[in-house]
């Protein structure tokens, strides 16, 4: 280190030296211009994309509760001046205006005061006739179904739970949510006059019916006009019970979200569909959605087939349809979205290694389509059975053959009669049993397949037959 002394001041050589004004003042400038473009990427995502919203009500619980965290899409339904910071007058009127759909979940801005937001679902549109008849929604004359489920509980700060009367509402265009009558159908908004929707305006409720100030309530709320919607509710971050909606798209990743983020399935129905007869008496099991579903599934994937192979005769569409619906392809599925983690077995199942049984998982994965068609009707199934069919029905080129056509085939193509099986022991319980099937063609020695089911076990032993046949011709053809 060597010290110099230059005009009375002493340098240090080898050293960096002090900062100029100029290299100071560059990086203030460079720090503030970074601070300025996040504020406007701030200021410019929270008005034309997204802007979060915390719940301050309980006037959309069992939906949402008090301290919800969301984002609400503000491109959802266009852009008017309350899309801008503090509801700027820089837009007249809605640009870029998309008409809402009966059943979003909105933020608006309160007619009466052009400021404080609310959350509602919309429910009438312009021109509709709204009315509540003794709780009972009734739009344009015809009253909305409902249907009574499983009460809401809630924990209050006591530490006590409570109960609530819930519903499951259906919108005629088949948006699905439930609600609360926490009085009843006699509260002081269950019996209305008719509302008339006026153009450019929307008819607003409440999912917590006897504890919500919306368009039912003309002085405070009334008709909201297109010109106050801020945004639809899309993303749902953070529930104060752990309940989030968007947890619930990897704590069940088969849920179909068949509508809008808060219509998705009643997760009783998918309970009982997911629940194994050892589990005991006191619960529900899939045996019963499990029949509907095989009927449900079988009819989706016929019309996939006859609109993906337009050209294809009955015959190669028969073998495609049964390789599709087979009990292989179900539990497939199953493993490919992890549905076996989600059963609720009973203990003796469980350990003997259920929750990867191929049978249970194609059980419950039929199941899981009954819940889908109940809950939602055909189109919710087939939205879900066309998710997980799609590729499976794309990547055979040729017609696929199960083991127990592909060997009648070749038997009735060789002059031989149709194979013959027969089961030679059944063993295990009856949540549980094990099949031993035995097959043969005339000429060849017998073989057996083993199965959780008659038809599992018949096409494993189809298949032994097969392999056998195989290895006897190809030594018969060595030996010649």
């Amino acid at each position: 280190m060597v010290i110099r002394k230059s005009g009375g001041k002493t340098k240090i050589a080898g050293t960096n030296p002090e900062p100029s004004q100029q290299s100071l003042a560059a990086g203030f400038m460079e720090t503030l211009g970074t601070v300025v473009f996040a504020v406007l990427f701030a200021v410019l995502v929270r008005t034309f994309a997204y802007e979060p919203f915390n719940i301050p009500s309980g006037s959309m619980i069992p939906t949402l509760l008090v301290g919800d965290y969301l984002f609400v899409s503000k491109f959802s339904y266009g852009y008017s001046r309350h899309s801008l910071p503090f509801s700027l007058p820089l837009i007249k009127g809605r640009v870029f205006e998309s008409i809402p759909e009966r059943g979003d979940v909105a933020v608006f801005k309160l007619p009466t005061d052009n400021q404080t937001d609310y959350i509602k679902r919309i429910i009438g549109l312009p021109g509709d006739k709204i009315q509540v008849i003794r709780g009972v929604l009734h739009i344009n004359e015809t009253p909305v179904r409902r249907r009574r489920i499983t009460d809401f509980r809630r924990q209050g700060d006591s530490g006590r739970f409570t109960a609530s009367p819930q519903f499951r509402e259906t919108l005629p265009n088949r948006v699905v949510y439930q609600i609360l009558e926490r009085l009843g159908d006699s509260g002081p908004l269950d019996n209305t006059d008719i509302f008339h929707v006026p153009k450019g305006h929307y008819f607003v409720m409440g999912d917590n019916r006897d504890n919500s100030q919306d368009s039912r309530v003309l002085d405070m709320v009334g008709f909201i006009p297109a010109e106050n919607l801020v945004g639809r509710a899309e993303i749902l971050f953070f529930s104060t019970n752990g309940s989030a909606r968007i947890w619930e798209i990897w704590k069940w990743p088969f849920t179909v979200r068949y509508k809008r983020l808060f219509n998705t399935i009643d997760m009783t129905i998918l309970a009982e569909a997911t629940t194994h007869g050892s589990a005991g008496k006191g619960h529900r099991n899939y045996e019963r959605l499990e029949f509907l579903g095989d009927r449900v599934l079988s009819l989706v994937v016929a019309d996939m087939l006859l609109a993906r192979f337009p050209s294809e005769p009955e015959g190669d569409l028969a073998r495609r349809h049964a390789a599709l619906v087979r009990r292989e392809t179900l539990a497939e599925v199953a493993r490919a979205m992890d549905l076996g983690g989600h059963i609720t077995l009973g203990k003796g199942e469980a350990v003997s290694g259920g929750k990867d049984n191929p049978s249970i998982l194609a059980d419950v994965c039929e199941a899981v389509i009954a819940a889908l068609y109940l809950d939602g009707g055909l189109e919710a199934a087939a939205r879900w059975i066309k998710l997980h069919w799609s590729d499976l029905m794309t990547m055979p080129l040729e017609p696929p053959k199960d083991a127990k056509t592909a060997l009648q085939e070749w038997a009735q193509g060789r002059g031989f009669l149709a194979p013959v099986y027969t089961v030679l022991s059944r063993v295990g319980p009856d949540h549980a049993p094990m099949f031993n099937v035995g097959t043969e063609v005339d000429g060849f020695p017998p073989a057996h397949g083993e199965g959780p089911s008659k038809r599992v076990a018949e096409q494993n032993a189809a298949a032994a037959l097969m392999d056998n046949i195989t290895k006897s011709l190809s030594k018969k053809e060595a030996m010649t």
